[in-house]
C-alpha cells in the first residue's frame, strides 16, 4: 500500500511491490485489515527491522494461502513465531516489533542504577530452567496443500545436519552441530524440537529459521532481576530492550543480558 512510502519512510520497498518480508506482512494486517493508522503503529521499528539491506529480518521471506477465515491476531501470532519476533504495545502504546536476536547493547546499567537497601544490592541472578533445553532441531515447511504434509525438511543433530552452512561465526561453539553436541554433554539430556511451519516455503529462511532456535534454545540464558533507581536512563527501557549490566557482583561472562 502507499503507507510503504509514506512519513518519509525509506527502507528499501515501495507501493506496489510484493509482501514477502514477514514484518511488512504484520503491518499489512494491522494496517489494510484492522484499519490501524500511523498515530498507532511504531514503523520506524519495523522498517529497522525489516529494511531490504540492514534490517535484522532483511532477507527473511514468508508466504501462505488463507483457506479459511482466521482471526487476524492469531495469523500475526503465527507470523510472530515464524519469523522469531515479537509484537508488543510500547511506552506511546503504538504496535512495536521486535527481533529476539543477540547483539552488542548500546544501554548500560551500572552499580549506581541499583537500589542499595542496608548496604545489600537489590539484584537476584539465576539461569533459565533446564527443562527448556533442546539440543536437536527439526524444522518441516513448503506444505502442500493438496497432500497436507510437508515438502522439505531441515535438520540438525550432533552428527549431522542438511543445511547448507553448518558454521556458527564468534560463539563458544564454531558449528551447529558442535552447538548440539556440547548441549547434550553439558545437561546430560537430548531433548529434541520439532515444528512445523505453514509460513516457510523457501530454503534459505528455513535455514536462518532453525538457527535462530538452536542459537536460542541449545544453551541455558542468564536472568537478572533488579529494582532500579528511577532515572532517564531507567524509565526508558521497555520490554524486550537489551542492556549491559556494569555491575561489579556479576562475572563479565554475564552483563550482556536481555
Amino acid at each position: 500500500g502507499a503507507w510503504i512510502d509514506a512519513d518519509s519512510r525509506s527502507q528499501g520497498y515501495n507501493q506496489n511491490d510484493l509482501i514477502e518480508n514477514p514484518v511488512f506482512i504484520i503491518e499489512s494486517i494491522l494496517r489494510d485489515i484492522l484499519g490501524l493508522g500511523s498515530s498507532v503503529i511504531n514503523y520506524t521499528s519495523i522498517d529497522a527491522l525489516g529494511n531490504a539491506t540492514s534490517g535484522r529480518r532483511d532477507n527473511w521471506l514468508l508466504a501462505r494461502s488463507l483457506t479459511q477465515q482466521q482471526n487476524s491476531l492469531a495469523v500475526i501470532d503465527e507470523i510472530c513465531n515464524e519469523a522469531a519476533i515479537v509484537s508488543i504495545h510500547d511506552y506511546a502504546n503504538q504496535e512495536r516489533l521486535v527481533a529476539l536476536d543477540h547483539y552488542n547493547p548500546t544501554d548500560q546499567l551500572a552499580n549506581a542504577d541499583i537500589i542499595d537497601e542496608n548496604g545489600v544490592p537489590q539484584v537476584r541472578v539465576r539461569q533459565t530452567h533446564v527443562k527448556y533445553i533442546r539440543n536437536e532441531f527439526f524444522l518441516n515447511y513448503k506444505l502442500n496443500y493438496a497432500t497436507g504434509n510437508y515438502d522439505k525438511q531441515l535438520y540438525i543433530t550432533a552428527s549431522a545436519t542438511n543445511m547448507s552452512s553448518n558454521s556458527r561465526a564468534d560463539k563458544t561453539y564454531n558449528s551447529y552441530t558442535g552447538l548440539c553436541t556440547g548441549s547434550q554433554t553439558m545437561y546430560n539430556k537430548t531433548e529434541r524440537w520439532t515444528f512445523d511451519s505453514n509460513w516457510i516455503r523457501d530454503d534459505a529462511t528455513a535455514e536462518l529459521f532453525i538457527k535462530q532456535m538452536a542459537d536460542w534454545l541449545a544453551i541455558r540464558k542468564w536472568e537478572i532481576d533488579a529494582m532500579l533507581w528511577y532515572s532517564a536512563k531507567t524509565l526508558k527501557l521497555e520490554a524486550f530492550d537489551q542492556v549491559t549490566w556494569n555491575l561489579d557482583l556479576l562475572p563479565i561472562s554475564m552483563r550482556d543480558v536481555q
